[in-house]
């Protein structure tokens, strides 16, 4: 079957002992140079090729001018100075980015404490005057409505207060108290 004698090499591979060596061990595998090749120079390649062709359009923009009439010329150009904070849609015309509504943080605000946690009204007040209230007042609240935490705004001007209020009061929802008789124009009732 085997047409080679046995010598001491094929008794060693038997008992699994590596004495001596036929080949050299190869330190890299020729699969990991492609993989190297593939996922770090591939891309570099790429990258250096687009931004070669990108400085060779912009050199033939600057080298060739569009064409102007002489009424163009003689004419200052005015073109309108866009806000920086908006994008132009598809149709080239600007889109005004939402701003952040203002809010008028020196509004009396009221905390009332209905919900038997001692100092919970003071902690909000608290947190409030951090957020930039200035005129906060705590206070203990005894009535029986509401059964959760309400943010009443006593007119329609106060809206935007009041939800910046509720946003961070946890569970919080505002609503509108203006026949109530508020004593204050914003007044958070905790439970």
């Amino acid at each position: 079957m085997n047409a080679y004698i046995e010598d001491e090499f094929d008794r060693l591979a038997r008992e699994r002992q590596t004495l001596g060596a036929h080949r050299k061990p190869r330190r890299v595998s020729p699969w990991l140079i492609a993989l190297v090749a593939v996922l770090v120079i591939a891309p570099l390649v790429g990258w250096g090729i687009g931004l070669w062709a990108a400085s060779d359009s912009a050199s033939e923009d600057d080298a060739n001018p569009p064409a102007t009439s002489q009424t163009e010329q003689q004419a200052p150009a005015e073109q309108p100075v866009a806000p920086e904070s908006t994008e132009e849609n598809p149709a080239g015309q600007p889109t005004p980015q939402p701003t952040e509504p203002v809010l008028n943080k020196d509004v009396s605000v009221q905390v009332l404490n209905g919900s038997g946690v001692n100092g919970a009204a003071g902690q909000t007040a608290e947190m409030l005057g951090g957020q930039g209230y200035t005129a906060v007042e705590p206070g203990d609240y005894t009535a029986g409505l509401p059964t959760e935490t309400t943010v009443y705004y006593r007119n329609a001007g106060s809206i935007k207060e009041a939800e910046d209020i509720a946003k961070n009061i946890e569970g919080a929802t505002v609503d509108d108290g203006s026949d109530l008789g508020l004593s204050a124009d914003i007044v958070v009732v905790l439970r």
